[in-house]
């Protein structure tokens, strides 16, 4: 476990959207999520340090952060290829379903 990490990650693979100042409700599914950050993949590739927000339909909630992380899925097959990881502002109360 990374050393950084101080909350428990849930895996999941729930959608998600999110919008940053260039580009609105862009699609994606969840890896995981804790109560200060999530990794999803989608097909927009963030740039490290862009301010986006989340959406998380399941919990009908928005909540702001900071892009930390950016790759690409191993599986280059997939539609959703980029993999971004996003460290919120504030931490999230109760996790999504």
């Amino acid at each position: 476990m990374n050393e950084r990490r101080r909350d428990e990650r849930r895996q999941t693979t729930a959608p998600v959207f999110v919008a940053s100042i260039d580009r609105s409700d862009r699609a994606g599914n969840l890896r995981d999520v804790s109560q200060r950050g999530a990794l999803f993949t989608g097909r927009s590739r963030f740039e490290l340090g862009e301010r986006v927000s989340v959406r998380f339909p399941s919990a009908a909630r928005v909540v702001a952060g900071r892009v930390v992380r950016v790759g690409l899925d191993a599986d280059d097959g997939t539609l959703f290829r980029y993999l971004t990881a996003v460290r919120f502002d504030l931490p999230l109360e109760t996790l999504p379903a």
